[in-house]
């Protein structure tokens, strides 16, 4: 079952509309983890209809550390923002998690956010939960069809440096490697493959001159 976490503080109003629309939207299908900044966000969220809930930056740390996709607005990977309840450590680790991450455009700080046409929260929540629903079909494909997925990583200074998470398509290119995750992000590397563990889920690449 995919587990999603939402995350959201102050008063929880924003996670409390994203359980509410996603438990209706995929039922049981997803295992929904309320992380809020606070107690009271992750209490609504739970009342909303999350499975389990935590609070405090601790929770947040350990709770995404065991989900697929993190979905909440844009502010939780701002440092400062929600008043303050986002730490600069907090955000750092959010954005720098591995899941899969959705975010809300909501601009509440000093910044903005340019090609946005200001949506309404309900078109935004749709839109995210059709992006989940995206996400899902997209990894029951690549298990219907039996395809695997690795990380990938580059030789640098004799060490194994992390260059692109869960590739599924690697084939070669006139500039070196071309490399494409099941997110669609792609890169091409001046690089050979060194070897390809997939047992371990891992491809080497050693770059060329």
């Amino acid at each position: 079952m995919l587990k999603v976490a939402i995350i959201d503080g102050q008063g929880g109003g924003i996670g409390k509309v994203l359980t509410e629309h996603i438990r209706k939207a995929l039922g049981e299908e997803v295992y929904l983890v309320a992380l809020g900044t606070n107690a009271l966000a992750s209490s609504v969220m739970l009342k909303a209809g999350a499975n389990e809930g935590a609070s405090g930056e601790n929770a947040i740390a350990r709770g995404i550390a065991h989900v697929d996709v993190v979905i909440g607005p844009i502010g939780i990977v701002i440092p400062h923002s929600f008043l303050g309840e986002i730490t600069p450590s907090i955000a750092s680790i959010i954005a720098c998690s591995k899941p899969y991450k959705i975010l809300i455009p909501l601009t509440r700080g000093n910044y903005s956010l340019v090609g946005l046409n200001n949506e309404p929260l309900p078109h935004l929540v749709k839109e995210s939960i059709e992006i989940l629903y995206q996400y899902i079909d997209n990894i029951k494909s690549k298990e219907g069809s039996g395809m695997c997925e690795a990380n990938a990583y580059i030789i640098k200074d004799g060490k194994e440096e992390l260059l692109l998470e869960r590739v599924d398509k690697i084939v070669p290119h006139e500039d070196g490697i071309f490399l494409k995750n099941i997110f669609g992000e792609q890169k091409i590397v001046k690089a050979s493959i060194k070897e390809m563990a997939l047992v371990n889920h891992k491809i080497i690449l050693e770059p060329i001159s």
